[in-house]
């Protein structure tokens, strides 16, 4: 059952990114819940200006439902700042910083 509309209801991936109307600002944010090595889970968040690499935070949780918890929070608190979800999964940042590059003539910049 793999149905493309239905709504995740642990989401372990979140790929945010914020633009103003003039363009100007073009920020990214994406975090994902991995397991660790020792039965719990890390909340790994990568944000930057879209283009580039970005920094990287890692958080650790004793087990994979407290890392879900904060990743919720992580949704709402970046939700207030003007964040909204990319629900492409290949446009990743990378993917998406070599669309913003491409000029008219398919050139890079």
């Amino acid at each position: 059952m793999n149905d493309p509309q239905q709504i995740e209801m642990f989401p372990t991936v979140l790929r945010l990114r914020r633009t103003d109307p003039e363009g100007a600002v073009r920020r990214f944010y994406l975090v994902t819940v991995q397991p660790d090595l020792f039965g719990g889970a890390a909340l790994v968040a990568e944000s930057g200006q879209v283009g580039s690499p970005g920094s990287t935070t890692t958080r650790f949780f004793p087990d994979e439902g407290l890392a879900v918890d904060a990743l919720s929070e992580v949704a709402k608190r970046k939700s207030k700042q003007g964040y909204v979800r990319c629900n492409h999964p290949e446009m990743s940042p990378a993917a998406q910083s070599r669309n913003v590059t491409r000029s008219a003539g398919g050139r890079k910049a």
